[in-house]
């Protein structure tokens, strides 16, 4: 079932549908943004949140930003990011994966340790996937799907190799944010704690995950503006 909705009226409507069903003996499983879980529990329209809401200003680490989204708003918005003074940059040349997986997994060590390095002597470190979206002549949509999976998995072992937790942590992209929550903060439950964009949830990691009470930050790739994402980083700074 897929709910046409364009306002939170819709929603209104839904969820009185839904409570029927609910009370009848229906159970559903459900796939939605954060406005469907605001009708549902029938929470007020809240701030958008500020660095006090967020990060604990004894975090002795910098913020780190995982990059992986390959939309042209994801890369205006990095270009827009990497134009701050105080951005430290760790690139993962993931066309490396094409010359196999010693290549790759090689690669994606020296990226875990400068990310490790750099957070500890910088504010904030930008980890991101080089822009050229790796699509061989010829070859199956299938293979293109298992290495982006592949490439993946490897941007979460950098964030699962991580010695010490991040002030905070911004995963831009869809599939990105996905698989460095379950994957490399092993993420079973969290508290959302609100917004700090329009549409860009925060997420306070559960006792459980890798890094209990980690401030994390799920940005899909075309959400905002080309400065929506230089806007989160900064208020995070504070």
């Amino acid at each position: 079932m897929v709910v046409d909705a364009v306002s939170y009226e819709d929603l209104t409507v839904f969820a009185v549908a839904l409570y029927r069903a609910l009370a009848a003996g229906k159970r559903f499983v459900y796939r939605s943004a954060a406005s469907l879980v605001r009708v549902i529990a029938g929470i007020d329209a809240q701030p958008l949140l500020t660095r006090t809401d967020m990060v604990d200003a004894a975090a002795s680490q910098g913020g780190l930003v995982i990059v992986g989204s390959y939309t042209q708003k994801t890369t205006a918005q990095l270009e827009h990011l990497l134009k701050r003074g105080d951005v430290t940059t760790v690139e993962c040349h993931v066309e490396r994966i094409l010359e196999g997986a010693d290549a790759f997994d090689a690669e994606i060590s020296r990226c875990q340790a400068a990310v490790d390095a750099s957070l500890k002597a910088h504010p904030v470190t930008v980890c991101f996937t080089s822009r050229a979206l790796l699509k061989q002549e010829g070859e199956y949509r299938e293979t293109t799907l298992q290495r982006s999976a592949a490439i993946s998995n490897g941007i979460s072992r950098i964030v699962a190799g991580l010695s010490q937790p991040p002030a905070f942590l911004i995963a831009k992209g869809g599939i990105t944010s996905s698989d460095v929550a379950t994957k490399g903060l092993h993420i079973q439950k969290a508290r959302v704690l609100g917004q700090v964009e329009p549409g860009i949830p925060v997420w306070q990691a559960s006792p459980e995950s890798h890094f209990p009470g980690l401030i994390y930050v799920i940005f899909p790739g075309n959400t905002g503006d080309a400065l929506t994402l230089r806007h989160a980083v900064e208020t995070l700074l504070g």
